[in-house]
């Protein structure tokens, strides 16, 4: 028996893709480069200060927290000048399908509410308001992330995909018997619904 084949080389290099588009994924939502951040938990409308002024392309990303009654609730959010501001706009954003979260009694995680584009100044003010449903979550950090860059996990997406497709194509030597066998329609099934569903 054949050490190294080439269904086992496309599916051990799969693997190692899907390992890195996980990181990619989780990494594009866990941004540190925070330009403005609210907790709308106590109240379901705060005011942030931008902080930056480089940037016309942002995400929102929520760090979140609630129990199994919050697992089905969908937060909408709503972005508008601060009070006083002479400018005149309105976002509305829920959130995506794509998201890092939990399903446990007690659960944290971090949802991707998409990008939009706008310019801010420095010190400006930038006013975020929840549904009122926002009240039932034990967290709720609101945070708008600078120079997104989605493209990486469509990237890495699409490189998981083709080895996954090489590897099923070819294979004759792994997972071909057994509850393995699915293992490689499983893992394309889900790359194929991160991806398709990240931005909406």
């Amino acid at each position: 028996m054949k050490l190294f084949t080439r269904s086992k080389v496309l599916f051990s290099l799969s693997g190692l893709s899907f390992i890195w588009f996980l990181i990619v994924f989780q990494s594009e939502l866990s941004n540190p480069d925070v330009v403005c951040s609210a907790d709308l938990v106590t109240k379901k409308e705060s005011v942030c200060l931008i902080n930056r002024m480089d940037s016309e392309h942002f995400r929102v990303t929520v760090s979140y927290g609630g129990s199994r009654k919050t697992s089905q609730e969908k937060v909408t959010l709503k972005f508008l000048p601060a009070e006083g501001s002479t400018e005149n706009w309105s976002l509305v954003l829920n959130p995506r399908s794509a998201s890092y979260s939990g399903q446990t009694k007690r659960y944290y995680g971090t949802l991707n509410y998409g990008t939009f584009n706008n310019e801010f100044f420095k010190g400006e003010a930038l006013t975020i308001r929840a549904s009122e449903n926002v009240s039932l979550f034990k967290k709720f950090e609101v945070r708008v992330l600078r120079n997104p860059n989605g493209a990486k996990v469509y990237l890495w997406a699409i490189v998981t995909l083709i080895l996954l497709f090489l590897s099923i194509w070819f294979r004759t030597s792994i997972f071909v018997e057994g509850i393995g066998r699915p293992l490689p329609y499983l893992l394309f099934f889900f790359v194929s619904l991160v991806l398709l569903a990240w931005e909406l």
